[in-house]
């Protein structure tokens, strides 16, 4: 009868050993890249857009990491503002995921814009829509 209760528990410290041994496993994150997939979380009529990255990553240099949108209550994660407002489409609407690359240069832009703002988070970055996945 020990002897059952003896394997069992030399049993049971094998089967812990062996798990504990795979949980340290680190798993590298994404590579940096300059393409994501993104979502509209907040925009405005005046060409105020928040995109959200959801996948990929761009580098935390170019990201908010934790921003409180005032106008709506929502706090979001891994935000950013975009610089290139001119060339997205007002067609694009709140909580629509896409794909998108990060743009190197801020273009200049000269399209009409209101006298009111929106508050948008403290990092932008100029971006070009996708209609295909990253590769």
């Amino acid at each position: 009868m020990q002897a059952r209760y003896l394997i069992k528990i030399l049993a049971f410290f094998i089967l812990c050993s062996c798990s504990s041994s795979n949980s340290d496993t680190v798993i590298p994150p994404d590579p940096e890249s300059k393409c994501a997939k993104g979502k509209l979380v907040a925009r405005s009529n005046c060409r105020e857009y928040v995109v959200q990255v959801i996948q990929g990553n761009i580098g935390t240099d170019k990201i908010t990491p934790t921003w409180f949108d005032a106008e709506t209550g929502n706090t979001f994660n891994n935000v950013f503002a975009v610089s290139n407002y001119c060339d997205i489409t007002d067609t694009l609407p709140t909580g629509k995921e896409f794909y998108f690359d990060v743009l190197d240069n801020f273009p200049v832009q000269g399209c009409s814009t209101c006298a009111r703002t929106r508050p948008v988070p403290d990092k932008s970055n100029a971006i070009t829509i996708k209609f295909t996945p990253c590769q």
